[in-house]
């Protein structure tokens, strides 16, 4: 007979207001004031001023203010902005916001429209068709789960030519002007006044109940996990995960958006129990955790873009001996137990806590082969420079993990020559509009840079400001009017002159963790895109060295 299991959920409680209903709607356009809400994009802007000629064609003496906020995030998290928004909507009877092209900035429109809901005034949200559950699922994780939502086909025109915005424009408005209206106007349902309870907020607090197979099939179609198996988080296993801290149970840790899903230690146990963890690597997950909800990192940005992102850590200082993480050989493969259950552990985290979901949230129109994310140590012992966790200010025996995005990767191929190698970092692609990449080299590599002299600093700066390309083939238009300037970077006026490939060295980073024999390497290409690296000390608990004992031959491989 097969063993019954009672688990605990690791779908966590939400940090948000109780949900609204709508606003009661508009009688009419006809001397009204109406709101023109645009997001970062220029041209979403240009889309409101188009559409607002045409409801001045059939709406006598309705007047139009703009209002655009430049950034790719929720402005309810800018206390300035914020500050404005509520100030520019005192003068308006209803709230037209446009536009979601994308899946990260399309949730963020709609986080934002439902603040507008919030303040009081009735607002309809105008998005791609593609990608409008994004704009759905922000305004519902804000506590407004019916806002009027319009789509339609309008593309990302910041990669068309300026002379066609206006067609595609008109073209793809012309017949949702009707369905604006309309959601201005029609009288609210008894659900979008009165909104029925999230199904999902029972699920934080719920226990179930089965075989091992029974709560895997249960967990994975609830989308508490990916399509591997788990180990059922009981509260037995949960209580020997927690003996991993000194930490309380309850302690809060902070919140993940786009759920806003609250971090407790306890959540983060039951997630740690599923993805394999032991208990000496319990303190690794609180880190990770809590550089996940530094303001720093825009995880919905990462993990909810239609480009794939995939995490990775990076593990500095002591305890990489003592959990037995690989540092030398094979790093980014999932052979080992440490680094692919922390790996996996971060990409439960994403899913349980921040509630992102494939297809639901997460809208990466091809994923990432490594959305489950990379977990890796530096090879310190080996390596000619101080370790990475130095080099950011760390004490050598502090223990930290650095969180870091990748999208693309290419192989590293040195050799004896250091002029030849640093060459061959300056050839790497630039991957997004805030680029960087992080280095993995073998200390062979390593070895041959800094015996001319140059400090891992040095060879940072030297390829951020070396590693260069045409500007013809950067996407300077798309920064100019996306409102994605680079910090302390001025932007070409043409595209005659070259440009750097990574704006800024803050986001390149140089990690020796690989075999050694051959001056080989891998570069992971992407950056600060949406924020990031961030990195966080591990806090261990006062009966680490027992914990250590208990678990040392854990990472004690046979092969045969």
């Amino acid at each position: 007979m097969s063993e019954i299991y009672t688990v605990l959920s690791p779908w966590s409680e939400a940090d948000v207001e109780k949900q609204i209903g709508l606003c009661p709607r508009l009688d009419t356009l006809s001397g009204k004031t109406i709101g023109l809400f645009a997001n970062f994009k220029g041209h979403s802007l240009m889309i409101l001023e188009t559409l607002s000629c045409i409801l001045a064609q059939q709406f006598q003496n309705v007047a139009f203010k703009s209002f655009q906020y430049p950034h790719a995030d929720e402005i309810r998290l800018n206390p300035e902005w914020f500050a404005k928004l509520q100030d520019w909507v005192r003068d308006c009877d209803g709230v037209i916001a446009a536009y979601g092209d994308d899946g990260s900035s399309t949730m963020y429109h709609g986080m934002n429209a439902a603040a507008i809901e919030r303040l009081g005034v009735p607002t309809v949200s105008i998005a791609k068709r593609a990608v409008a559950t994004n704009a759905a699922r922000g305004a519902a994780m804000r506590m407004v789960p019916n806002l009027r939502l319009i789509t339609t086909e309008v593309p990302d025109l910041s990669l068309y030519p300026k002379d066609s915005f206006q067609a595609i424009i008109t073209e793809n408005l012309e017949p949702i002007v009707s369905q604006v209206v309309d959601g201005l106007l029609r009288p609210l349902t008894e659900e979008e006044a009165h909104p029925s309870e999230s199904a999902s907020v029972k699920y934080a607090k719920a226990a179930f109940t089965g075989t091992y197979e029974e709560i895997n099939r249960q967990f994975y179609l609830l989308g508490f996990t990916n399509g591997t198996p788990i180990v059922p988080p009981t509260r037995e296993a949960v209580d020997n995960m927690l003996r991993g801290t000194d930490l309380a149970p309850d302690t809060v840790l902070g919140v993940l958006a786009p759920k806003q899903g609250v971090i407790t230690v306890e959540k983060l146990a039951v997630n740690a129990v599923m993805a394999g963890c032991l208990p000496t690597y319990f303190p690794l997950v609180i880190a990770i955790a809590q550089a996940l909800a530094d303001p720093e990192i825009s995880v919905p940005g990462w993990q909810c873009s239609v480009a794939g992102f995939a995490p990775m850590i990076i593990v500095n200082g002591p305890v990489r001996k003592d959990i037995d993480l690989n540092c030398v050989g094979n790093v980014l493969s999932p052979y080992f137990l440490p680094n692919t259950s922390l790996a996996r552990v971060l990409a439960l985290i994403t899913l349980n806590i921040a509630g992102i979901r494939p297809t639901q949230e997460d809208k990466a129109y091809g994923g990432h082969e490594a959305r489950g994310g990379v977990c890796f140590g530096e090879d310190e012992e080996e390596s000619p420079w101080e370790p990475y966790h130095v080099s950011l200010g760390f004490a050598p025996e502090d223990s930290t993990v650095t969180l870091v995005w990748f999208q693309n990767r290419s192989m590293i191929k040195g050799n004896n020559d250091p002029v030849n190698n640093i060459k061959i970092l300056c050839g790497t692609d630039d991957i997004g509009f805030n680029p960087g990449a992080t280095f993995i080299v073998s200390h062979t590599f390593a070895k041959t840079l800094s015996g001319i002299g140059m400090s891992k600093q040095d060879v940072l700066n030297y390829v951020c400001e070396y590693a260069r390309k045409p500007a013809s083939q950067a996407p300077i238009r798309w920064l100019r009017e996306n409102n994605h300037l680079p910090e302390g970077v001025p932007l070409p006026l043409d595209d005659t002159f070259s440009v750097r490939k990574y704006w800024n060295v803050k986001y390149l980073h140089l990690v020796v963790s690989t075999s050694g024999a051959m001056p080989r390497g891998c570069a992971m290409l992407g950056g600060g895109d949406h924020g990031g690296p961030v990195t966080r000390k591990v806090v261990m608990p006062k009966n680490w060295d027992a914990l250590v004992a208990e678990y040392k031959d854990y990472g004690n491989i046979r092969y045969i």
